[in-house]
């Protein structure tokens, strides 16, 4: 197989953008789909991945190598309407990097915000900041605020993150480890590690840690409404990083 570092593109909201760049944020957990996983070795397209029947609920976790020599871990699931098992593991591999797409414009000029106490991006520096790319992430964070009338996207529409090319985005991370796992099975430690604010209000979902607690909720948020909730405890990808690069 081929040495050569891999760069793979990751979707991430506002505040998970800010909890990576703020370095509380080292670890992802995403649901096997068929844009980050591969099937005995191979990729397969939306519709292919959902001629599959897998039984979630009896597969296994195999170390790995896979016979191919594919490093692993992998998933061991079984095809119901085929009678097949198949090897499922992660595309993004322990070495490869992640650039990540955020949601995003091109304005004309940047006027540079502080903030203070108690009070956000409502002091300007008086800075003008040269053409570029304005990022969300900042804006709802006391960052980089557009000045009027200067907008160059029609009525100041934001840029979607799933449309952010390669030259746009800023951040760049390095995968450390890949394993698979429950999402129930997050650790106390691990779920810190996911950049949740152990101090934002949340339910008690009895999992004996406010961190998981917090982290459940914030799970449910995203994934109960495609049917991914905390309670049916879907198999992850556990994507483990650092922040390599920033650019400014």
């Amino acid at each position: 197989m081929s040495s050569a570092i891999k760069e793979r593109p990751i979707l991430m909201t506002g505040d998970l953008v800010r909890a990576t760049l703020d370095r509380r944020k080292t670890q992802t957990r995403r649901i096997p789909g068929p844009t980050n996983s591969l099937v005995d070795g191979r990729g397969v397209s939306a519709a292919a991945w959902e001629q599959y029947v897998f039984d979630w609920d009896t597969a296994i976790v195999d170390p790995g190598p896979s016979p191919a020599g594919n490093a692993g871990p992998y998933l061991k699931a079984l095809d119901i309407g085929t009678g097949t098992t198949h090897r499922i593991y992660c595309r993004i591999q322990t070495g490869d990097r992640l650039w990540v797409r955020e949601t995003w414009q091109l304005f004309d000029r940047l006027e540079t915000m502080v903030s203070e106490p108690g009070r956000c991006g409502f002091r300007p520096t008086g800075d003008i900041l040269p053409e570029g790319i304005g990022y969300k992430a900042d804006l709802d964070h006391c960052g980089q605020v557009p000045v009027a009338g200067v907008l160059r996207t029609p009525k100041g529409l934001w840029r979607p993150s799933i449309y952010m090319p390669r030259w746009a985005s800023r951040i760049l991370l390095g995968v450390q480890e890949i394993r698979v796992e429950r999402v129930q099975d997050i650790e106390h430690e691990d779920a810190l590690a996911e950049g949740i604010n152990p101090d934002a209000p949340y339910n008690n979902y009895a999992t004996g840690s406010i961190y998981r607690d917090t982290f459940a909720e914030l799970w449910d948020r995203i994934n109960a409404k495609r049917g991914y909730g905390w309670k049916v405890n879907p198999w992850v990808w556990v994507v483990v990083y650092k922040l390599l690069e920033v650019k400014t």
